[in-house]
């Protein structure tokens, strides 16, 4: 999505879907579609040069949980606040819950995702995780609007966590359980209940 100029502006979980096994090949397992453009925006011209910032751009209207900082400041969104989604989704995943999934007010939310930057918030935020993601999230948060983030980086630093886990990155979690259900004649499993979008609203400076 990247390569061809558009950022997402909504990741979390119910944007990926995983491949399935297809007349008994199993390796579509290995592929994570994206889904649901709605939300994507054009941040480069056909010429390659980077579009400057909206001064008005749309309002997020994504899941809060998720949000960037710069949506709860109604800025316009780019590559790296793709990648901050990203992280509080890994968070989620792992963790179960981002710290800040039962506030509400928007700037309660702002506070806290500031917060979990340093100190005892980011233990509480990363802790549980493979330490390399303090140095992802640094990666991300020295980013600004028009920077070209460095994802040979950041893929280097998730490689260096599985490998110190001890972990193989293959088969992934997902792969015996579903070759073993289209083995069985299960097929695939119900989908998952959608979740409403939310409108965040801008946090007060």
């Amino acid at each position: 999505l990247i390569k061809v100029g558009f950022v997402h502006r909504s990741v979390n979980p119910s944007t990926f879907a995983i491949g399935r096994v297809i007349n008994g090949d199993p390796k579509d397992l290995r592929n994570v579609y994206i889904l649901d453009f709605g939300l994507a925006h054009q941040y480069r011209e056909a010429d390659g040069t980077h579009k400057p910032p909206r001064q008005k751009p749309s309002k997020y209207i994504g899941k809060a949980r998720y949000a960037p900082r710069n949506a709860y400041l109604n800025r316009e969104l780019s590559r790296m606040d793709d990648l901050e989604m990203w992280l509080y989704v890994i968070v989620e995943l792992v963790k179960g819950a981002v710290p800040w999934v039962h506030q509400r007010n928007p700037k309660d939310i702002f506070d806290y995702q500031k917060s979990v930057r340093t100190g005892l918030g980011l233990r509480e935020f990363l802790g549980g995780l493979p330490v390399e993601f303090v140095d992802i999230m640094k990666e991300v948060d020295k980013l600004s609007y028009a920077d070209e983030p460095n994802y040979n980086e950041i893929y280097g630093l998730i490689g260096n966590a599985i490998l110190m886990s001890g972990e193989k990155e293959f088969p992934y979690d997902w792969e015996e359980g579903e070759i073993e259900a289209e083995k069985a004649g299960e097929g695939p499993t119900a989908p998952l209940k959608k979740e409403e979008p939310q409108q965040v609203q801008t946090a007060a400076k």
